[in-house]
């Protein structure tokens, strides 16, 4: 089995730089815009090693260690979900409401990678460390359910989680992450891998198949749209790992400079998918590939779309800019910090 490291995400490295013939599409760093309509926007993510969020720019500290991964919003109330790091070894799954820290593990190790509030319901993912192994779980108003994988690989051996994407549509809670899985390849002899998967009121649903040797997989992000179900993830494991895209399990082509999807956002009939291109942060929308401008023209560090949304006729994006936090609005760039650091999760209010 291979060593589990938790994970948001939203922090993966990004190691490879965009096919030679895609260089036109990612290798710009300016963009057109139009100003988008006044809002109100809220932005988790991490700057100079520490856990914040920042409402239309102005920062507010979560603790002095860790990472703030997913932000919503429900009245007048903020919740932001992420980890707090009391060591150098060890994360433990938090979220803050309007500021104050509520941990969800106890001292288990664990973080928490998305959260939403429905119906005055609060949702998380996460990931908690249980007797060696890491799995996905899903805390409802801070009452913990685990995601087992649900496949009978005959292995008797412990098939691994993570929870990176949670969605609630009505009653439904959809989760999106990976499983460990194993298959038998000879006598007492099993392959393991990573299997991109998502789960609906905790029953999987494989979105490839795991064979010996091939790619594996994990899926980052989920949105529902009525009856459809997105989700993106990448394929690794092989030169260079491919971003995907799924409705209702089936993949959708994305375009060859596309070299990373961690997010996915469905308004009507287009459909936003974002990521990077190379070493430039950009998004997808219905096929187009729509590169963010950097916070400079040197392009000295890597670029990153962590979350897409979008509010009325205006796209938000959150991420990282040659290895600082930011967002953009309809193309242009906000910088959010000149600390080391990348926004993860995005909310826009309008006013």
């Amino acid at each position: 089995m291979q060593n589990r490291v938790l994970y948001s995400p939203a922090l993966l490295p990004l190691l490879l730089l965009c096919p030679l013939a895609a260089l036109i599409s990612c290798g710009g760093s300016s963009a057109s815009s139009s100003t988008p309509a006044p809002a109100n926007v809220y932005v988790a993510g991490i700057s100079g090693g520490a856990p914040q969020y920042w409402s239309n720019g102005a920062s507010t500290p979560l603790g002095s260690t860790g990472t703030a991964a997913a932000i919503a919003i429900s009245g007048s109330d903020i919740y932001v979900a992420g980890y707090s790091a009391p060591t150098s070894e060890m994360s433990v799954a938090t979220y803050w409401e309007n500021g104050s820290a509520v941990t969800l593990s106890g001292t288990a190790p664990s973080l928490a990678n998305g959260i939403t509030v429905s119906q005055g319901n609060v949702y998380i993912s996460g990931d908690v460390n249980s007797d060696s192994s890491y799995l996905a779980t899903v805390w409802m108003n801070g009452a913990a359910t685990q995601l087992m994988d649900g496949f009978l690989d005959g292995s008797n051996l412990p098939n691994l989680t993570d929870a990176n994407s949670l969605y609630v549509s009505g009653a439904d809670v959809y989760v999106a992450g990976l499983v460990d899985k194993c298959i038998l390849i000879a006598t007492n002899t099993y392959y393991c891998g990573d299997v991109a998967v998502y789960w609906k009121n905790g029953n999987p649903t494989e979105l490839v198949q795991l064979t010996n040797g091939g790619t594996e997989s994990l899926a980052t992000s989920i949105f529902v749209s009525g009856a459809d179900v997105y989700v993106t993830g990448n394929e690794f494991g092989i030169s260079p790992s491919v971003p995907m895209l799924w409705k209702n399990g089936q993949a959708i082509t994305l375009p060859a400079s596309l070299t990373a999807a961690q997010s996915v956002f469905v308004n009507g009939p287009d459909v936003y998918v974002a990521g990077a291109c190379g070493e430039n942060a950009c998004y997808v929308l219905n096929g187009a590939v729509q590169v963010l401008p950097n916070v400079s023209s040197s392009s000295s560090g890597v670029s990153q779309a962590n979350q897409v949304i979008v509010s009325g006729s205006d796209v938000y994006v959150a991420g990282e800019t040659e290895g600082t936090p930011a967002y953009w609005a309809d193309g242009t760039l906000y910088s959010l910090s000149t600390s080391t650091g990348n926004a993860n999760g995005i909310v826009v209010i309008p006013d």
